[in-house]
């Protein structure tokens, strides 16, 4: 038996809430080793270098806040987290430099908003992201929100699923373009419109999932209605808690099952759960490659528009989420979203005042006309705060946005997402061009590099990167870019994105385009 495995029979994480209380009284040293692994279950994870301090994790169902959620979320980090909060790439709301001393009125605050940190690590159900324009989008193939929401609480409140071999993440899908990428998810619901009879419902895929060996979801050939999607999301969660695998934390994932069942006896294991039977797939296409849902656009309710704003590596200041929740006031009806791409949008702003509200945030360094290369950005927390990382990404990737910002580089609509370990937390292994931090000593000393990949990809020809340039350092990495984003304008096809350019092109010429700037043939990778 594994460690945690071992921590969790002799007492479920829930069961730490009681004792939060106790640790704020007697503070850090009274905490036992096993229950730092607890606290995880109610989103408290120790922050780097482990000293006293934590990071917070707030899950977002589908990525919706009201202004009053985001105000209570400001304060929380105003007073409690050095004002920091960074957007995570599962809609979820992070902090940083927490203490145990101020916890309980920090999920005070959280819980009198409406707002939950409950498995929000953990080895259980985390958030169920979704469409950031679910119910809103002109294109939507339905509102997928209410199916959001329903399996949340279906799985929220079921203790039964509170102690899973490993950390299970569900994505509904109900936007035309699938911009929640349901092929990364332990299961996914991709809505699809019966082509014969017009009916809506969800695909179901199973198996998805990154971190060191990425796997693709794939589907069980099974089609659901709304109602029927909530049984089949507890089923397959049961399922992989009474299936999945245990003794070894590296194969504990749901995708490790779906690939040693298949399809065919996963769609049979799932049934056998269920009282209905399970429909035949509905046929369905990915219509997009790159959609985030940013600038203006329009809703399908008549005269509004939602307004998407790039925040540089998802990293929000208090000033910053307090103007959004006030634009959302003034200009809209208090809404406002998180995407996946860790940035933010505000809805229900009338045509009149789009102007104006466009303005506000502007002003608040939330741009709404954001560059292709900020739009571009996806980062994982890096070294700065995470235990597992070995290199710097949020500071390391705003050099690079920088960089090609000042260099005036438009490549239009791509992925560039960095992570500071391989767990893939930044989701590397889906970009046009990924980044993988490690280390190296040269000369004596330890420095941060990067290994580069390209080629990847979620939706129509889907794909995971491939390394075609190892242990780059970190100062340099803004210079490669730009000079492979250079060749590309050089080169490209008429109308030809950066995807289709990177996989036409062999390893050997990209590393052409990548440039000469390579670490030192006498640098040694630093384990």
């Amino acid at each position: 038996m594994n460690k945690v495995e071992r921590i969790k029979q002799e007492k479920n994480g829930l069961d730490v809430w009681d004792d939060i209380q106790r640790y704020a009284e007697a503070g850090f040293a009274a905490i036992p080793e096993d229950d730092f692994t607890r606290l995880r279950w109610w989103g408290i994870y120790q922050q780097r270098p482990n000293d006293g301090h934590f990071m917070v994790r707030v899950k977002i169902p589908g990525g919706r806040l009201t202004a009053d959620q985001a105000d209570a979320i400001a304060s929380v980090a105003e007073d409690f987290g050095r004002g920091l909060m960074d957007i995570t790439t599962r809609q979820d709301i992070q902090y940083h430099w927490l203490t145990i001393e101020n916890m309980p009125e920090a999920l005070r605050r959280l819980n009198a908003a409406g707002l939950t940190t409950q498995e929000a690590c953990g080895d259980v159900p985390r958030n169920v992201t979704g469409c950031p324009l679910h119910g809103v989008s002109a294109d939507e193939i339905v509102d997928g929100a209410p199916l959001v929401d329903r399996i949340n609480r279906r799985l929220l409140d079921d203790r039964g699923f509170s102690d899973l071999p490993r950390k299970f993440k569900v994505c509904v899908s109900g936007c035309g373009a699938h911009c929640a990428r349901p092929e990364i998810n332990d299961v996914a619901f991709v809505a699809v419109r019966d082509p014969e009879t017009g009916e809506t419902g969800y695909n179901v895929l199973i198996g998805g999932g990154l971190s060191t060996q990425p796997h693709f979801a794939q589907s069980i050939n099974a089609w659901v209605s709304e109602d029927e999607a909530v049984d089949v999301a507890a089923a397959v969660t049961e399922i992989f808690r009474d299936d999945g695998y245990r003794v070894s934390r590296h194969r504990a994932r749901l995708k490790y099952l779906m690939e040693d069942w298949g399809p065919e006896t996963f769609r049979e294991r799932v049934q056998a759960r269920l009282s209905f039977p399970l429909r035949t797939a509905a046929p369905f296409e990915y219509v997009d490659l790159y959609e985030d849902h940013l600038g203006v656009r329009p809703q399908k309710q008549a005269g509004l528009y939602s307004l998407g704003v790039a925040v540089l590596v998802g990293r929000l200041n208090v000033g910053q989420m307090r103007a959004a929740a006030e634009v959302a006031r003034t200009y809209g009806e208090g809404r406002l979203s998180l995407t996946l791409t860790q940035n933010l949008i505000v809805l229900d702003v009338a045509g009149e005042d789009v102007a104006r509200a466009s303005q506000a945030l502007d002003a608040a360094g939330l741009p709404v006309g954001a560059s292709d290369v900020r739009r571009a950005a996806i980062t994982c927390t890096g070294i700065e705060f995470c235990n597992l990382a070995v290199a710097e990404t949020k500071n390391r990737m705003v050099d690079v946005v920088n960089h090609l910002e000042a260099r005036g580089i438009a490549p239009g609509a791509f992925r560039m997402h960095m992570n500071g370990c391989p767990n893939s937390c930044g989701q590397h292994h889906i970009a046009d061009i990924g980044f993988m931090g490690g280390r190296v000593k040269l000369n004596g000393e330890t420095r941060e590099c990067f290994d580069i990949s390209v080629g990847g990809g979620v939706g129509e020809g889907r794909a995971f990167v491939h390394n075609v340039r190892r242990k780059v350092l970190a100062e340099d990495v803004p210079a490669v870019v730009a000079n492979l984003l250079d060749a590309y304008a050089e080169h490209r096809g008429r109308g030809e994105n950066l995807r289709t350019f990177l996989r036409r092109h062999s390893d050997e010429e990209i590393n052409g385009f990548l440039g000469s700037l390579e670490v030192p043939a006498d640098a040694v990778p630093v384990e």
